[in-house]
C-alpha cells in the first residue's frame, strides 16, 4: 500500500513538472514569435498585433466569426492575431510562424463553414485581412429580382430541375426550400419553395422568357422589382427597402446562431418520390431552421472546360444544393444532435446526387467528407478521399503546384492541398 501511495505521489509530481514545462515552453514560443515578428518588420506592428493580454483580443477574434459553433470556451484560440496593412507584414508573420513551429490560419471575412480560418488543434497564429478591403467597381447595369412563393412545391421543384440550367444566360433562377407554418391548416407545417431570381435586364424582357420556359411558375409583373446592381446586393442580404445602401459597409454584424452545412452536386433530376421523402425529413423536429439553398448551373459555367480553373463542376451539372441547419441553443450536446441529423439528411440524399465521387463545393467546407492528419504530412492518396470531391481530376494538378511552392507543407490544415513528396 505504501508503494502504491509513493508511486501515485511521484506520478503527480512528474505530471505537475511536465505541465509546468509545457506552459513555460508555450510562453517562450509566444515571446520568441513576437520578438521575431518585430525584428523582421521595419514598420511598427504594435497596433496590428493582438495577444491574449490585449483588451481588444476577444473583440478582434469574434469580429468576423460567423458560426457560433466555434465560439465555445474550449475552442482552441490563436496565440496571436495579426491584422497586416501591407505585404511585408504578412511575410514577416509567415517567416516567424515557420521559425517557431506555429500553424497559420488565414481569415478574410470569416466565411468558413468549418471554422478553419480561425481554429486549429495545434498552436497557431491568425493573419486577419480585415484591413485589406479596397475594391474598385464600375458597374451601371440594372437588374430585376424575382421572388415567388410556391404552394405546390413538389410539382414546381420537379419541373424547375429540368428548366433552370437551360434558361437565358442573363437569368439565374434559384430556389430556397424551408418549412413554414401553413396558412391553410393552422398549427401544421408545410414546405415552402421560394423561387428567387436575378435577371440582367428589364421586367418587359424577363416576363416572356419565364412564361415560355416555366409557365407553371405563374410569374407576373407585380412579382418583379427593378433595381440597380448594388441594390440587388442589398436585396440578397434580406435588407432591401429596410436599410440604406451604407449598411453594406458594416463589417461588425454579430451572428447569433451556430450552424452545420453540407453540399451536393446534382446531375439528374430528383424524382417526385425522392422529393416527397425529403419533405418528410424536413418535418422532423431536428430539422427546425433547415434551409436548402439551391443554385442552378448551365449558361457560361457549362461552357468553361473542367480543367480551365480548379473549380471543375461544369458541363452536365443541373444545380448545386447547400444544406444549412441553424440553431440558437448553446452546448456541445445540442450541436452534436443537430450535426447527426444533418448526416442523416445527407445519407438520405445519396441515391439522388452525383456519384464516383459524390461531389461537393469547396466554399461549403465540410470536414465529414475527409480530413488530413493533424500531425505530420498526409499522403496524396489519403487526401484524395476528400480532394476529388471538391476538385475532380484537377486535384493532382493542385498537388503538383503545392509541391512546387510549398514543398515542406508549412501551409497546412484539415483540408489543405497535400504535397506529392
Amino acid at each position: 500500500m505504501k508503494r502504491a501511495g509513493v508511486s501515485s505521489h511521484l506520478i503527480a509530481i512528474i505530471y505537475a513538472l511536465l505541465f509546468s514545462f509545457n506552459a513555460s515552453a508555450f510562453d517562450d514560443t509566444h515571446k520568441n514569435f513576437l520578438q521575431c515578428l518585430y525584428h523582421n518588420n521595419s514598420t511598427s506592428l504594435s497596433k496590428l498585433v493582438y495577444t491574449k493580454t490585449n483588451s481588444s483580443y476577444s473583440s478582434i477574434l469574434q469580429f468576423s466569426l460567423q458560426n457560433l459553433r466555434f465560439s465555445y470556451n474550449n475552442t482552441p484560440k490563436p496565440l496571436v492575431i495579426v491584422t497586416p496593412l501591407q505585404p511585408s507584414q504578412v511575410q514577416a508573420t509567415v517567416i516567424c510562424s515557420q521559425l517557431h513551429g506555429l500553424q497559420i490560419r488565414i481569415r478574410s471575412g470569416g466565411h468558413d463553414y468549418e471554422g478553419l480560418s480561425y481554429v486549429s488543434q495545434l498552436p497557431f497564429v491568425i493573419i486577419d485581412f480585415i484591413n485589406y478591403r479596397k475594391i474598385q467597381v464600375d458597374v451601371e447595369n440594372r437588374a430585376a429580382w424575382v421572388q415567388v412563393g410556391a404552394t405546390n412545391a413538389t410539382k414546381l421543384v420537379h419541373k424547375w430541375q429540368s428548366v433552370a440550367s437551360k434558361l437565358d444566360n442573363n437569368l439565374v433562377l434559384g430556389l430556397l426550400l424551408q418549412t413554414v407554418n401553413s396558412s391553410i391548416n393552422k398549427g401544421e407545417l408545410t414546405v415552402q419553395a421560394l423561387f428567387n431570381g436575378l435577371f440582367l435586364g428589364g421586367v418587359d424582357k424577363l416576363l416572356p422568357l419565364v412564361q415560355e420556359s416555366f409557365p407553371e411558375l405563374g410569374l407576373a409583373k407585380e412579382d418583379c422589382t427593378e433595381m440597380s446592381w448594388i441594390e440587388s446586393t442589398l436585396y440578397s442580404s434580406g435588407s432591401y427597402g429596410q436599410q440604406p445602401l451604407e449598411v453594406l459597409l458594416n463589417r461588425s454584424q454579430v451572428n447569433t446562431d451556430s450552424f452545420k452545412a453540407k453540399s451536393d452536386i446534382i446531375t439528374d433530376p430528383i424524382p417526385e418520390s425522392g422529393l416527397e421523402g425529403l419533405w418528410r425529413l424536413m418535418f422532423e423536429d431536428e430539422a427546425k431552421d433547415l434551409e436548402l439553398v439551391i443554385f442552378p448551373f448551365g449558361g457560361r459555367m457549362s461552357e468553361i472546360p473542367e480543367s480551365e480553373i480548379p473549380f471543375p463542376h461544369r458541363a452536365g451539372v443541373l444545380y448545386q444544393i447547400q444544406y444549412s441547419l441553424h440553431w440558437q441553443q448553446k452546448g456541445e450536446e445540442v450541436a452534436q444532435r443537430r450535426i447527426n441529423w444533418m448526416r442523416k439528411l445527407y445519407s438520405y440524399m445519396e441515391p439522388f446526387v452525383s456519384k464516383s465521387p459524390r461531389k461537393a463545393y469547396i466554399n461549403y467546407r465540410d470536414l465529414d467528407i475527409g480530413v488530413n492528419n493533424i500531425h505530420g504530412n498526409t499522403s496524396y492518396e489519403q487526401a484524395s478521399i476528400w480532394g476529388h470531391k471538391y476538385f475532380n481530376n484537377n486535384f493532382k494538378r493542385l498537388a503538383y503546384v503545392k509541391t512546387k511552392v510549398d514543398p515542406l507543407n508549412f501551409f497546412r490544415f484539415e483540408q489543405s492541398i497535400p504535397t506529392l513528396v
